[in-house]
C-alpha cells in the first residue's frame, strides 16, 4: 500500500492446483484421482483458467484501482471444509 503513492501496485495471485508436466503421473494415480474429488470445482485448474485474472491483476483500465489485493484462483480449495 506504501507504494501506491508511486503508482505502484502490488497484488498476489495464488493458484490452486493446476495439471502441468510435472504432475500429470501424480494425478492420473488412484490416489491424485481421490485428491481432485476433494476440490469443490471437481477438476484441477488450466492455463485458461489464471489468465483472465492474470489480466485483471496486470491490466491499468481493468484492475488499475486495485491495491493490496490476494486473487485465489483454486476452484474454491481454499474454503472449504477440511
Amino acid at each position: 500500500i506504501e507504494l501506491c503513492r508511486k503508482n505502484i501496485r502490488v497484488n498476489a495471485l495464488c493458484p490452486g492446483w493446476f495439471l502441468t508436466d510435472i504432475n500429470s503421473d501424480y494425478f492420473q494415480t488412484e490416489s491424485g484421482e481421490r485428491y481432485i474429488k476433494t476440490i469443490p470445482a471437481q477438476r484441477l485448474g488450466t492455463v485458461d483458467d489464471l489468465s483472465v485474472p492474470l489480466l485483471l491483476l496486470s491490466s491499468r483500465s481493468a484492475g488499475g484501482y486495485m491495491n493490496g489485493t490476494v486473487l485465489t484462483v483454486d476452484g474454491g480449495l481454499a474454503e472449504s471444509p477440511v
